[in-house]
């Protein structure tokens, strides 16, 4: 999720089939997006009737003007491969204080292509190359355009529909097929504000779920671990965080890599996965460890036994 402290342009950047519509609709109201397709169905024949795209630009541009005159966010689904027009958008957000996010889809030119293929109306073949080629030139010239960020999108990117159908996880364990390769998410950070934690951190777990990920996982950590963030950033509590997944989720497992031996009574922990395991229609996945983060352990006033007692205390667990 694209987190904006006001008012803000974003303009996505990416050729046909980069997923740009989706990811638009999936993180704005529809009312934010200024979008050239919708503009060509509304000016011409369809979303796919070049002939309107004259007119369909036209009215774009006087849209983008019309929102950012009142200050209002603004998402635009072009190719945005057009730096005059970029710098042009810029300049009216900067004269309204507003500040302006490009936002680059690097989605593999295979899933690009098997996304327009799937269309009812395909972008011609050689067009799309000509545009996935020329994706690069375009972000080299970002930074001449006046943007004050350059971000990808936080979410993953949605696999083309063929493919898609083929590793949507079924419920349950007892209905995959043991020899069938799987693949699990770890989200080992949670990088947004407060207020908005909950709503991308659950858009994250949809998102693995639909797209093919079988198993959803977080750390068993209380401040976060050198190997992947600062000490002061938010690490929340894991089996809360999945708790609160599965609530929102319907197929996926979810677990924590892994539980720290010493962090609990060992029956209570039980309990814990237990509980969840219930409530989720069997989803809960338990690992269990030695623990080895002492800085961690010693600033909570949790005793840190040596590594004997502590592999001891796994295998009685």
């Amino acid at each position: 999720m694209l987190i904006l402290d006001g008012p803000t342009l974003v303009v996505l950047i990416g050729p046909a089939g980069a997923g740009k519509s989706t990811w638009a609709t999936d993180n704005f109201d529809r009312g934010e997006v200024v979008s050239s397709d919708a503009l060509r169905a509304q000016t011409g024949r369809g979303e796919w009737d070049q002939e309107a795209s004259g007119d369909a630009f036209e009215v774009l541009e006087r849209l983008v003007e019309i929102r950012l005159d009142k200050r209002l966010t603004t998402v635009i689904d072009t190719l945005g491969y057009d730096q005059e027009s970029r710098q042009r958008w810029t300049g009216l957000a900067r004269a309204q204080g507003m500040s302006s996010v490009a936002v680059v889809f690097s989605t593999p030119a295979d899933v690009c292509k098997d996304r327009n293929r799937a269309r009812e109306t395909p972008v011609p073949a050689r067009v799309l190359d000509q545009q996935i080629k020329r994706r690069a030139t375009v972000v080299a010239e970002l930074p001449l355009d006046g943007f004050d960020r350059i971000e990808e999108p936080a979410v993953a990117h949605i696999p083309s529909a063929p493919f898609r159908d083929h590793v949507v996880a079924q419920p349950g364990p007892t209905s995959r097929d043991p020899g069938q390769l799987r693949f699990g998410l770890q989200i080992s950070r949670f990088p947004w504000e407060p207020a908005e934690t909950g709503s991308a951190l659950g858009l994250a777990a949809r998102t693995a779920e639909e797209t093919g990920f079988t198993s959803l996982w977080v750390m068993d950590h209380f401040r976060q671990i050198p190997q992947v963030g600062r000490a002061w950033e938010d690490m929340h509590e894991a089996y809360v965080a999945i708790s609160y997944l599965a609530a929102l989720t319907e197929s996926i497992d979810l677990g924590v890599l892994v539980s720290g031996v010493i962090y609990r009574n060992i029956a209570h922990l039980g309990k814990i996965v237990a509980t969840l395991d219930v409530l989720s229609g069997g989803r809960a996945r338990c690992g269990i460890g030695a623990a080895w983060f002492e800085a961690e352990t010693r600033a909570y006033g949790w005793p840190f036994p040596p590594a004997r007692e502590r592999l001891d205390a796994v295998d009685d667990a």
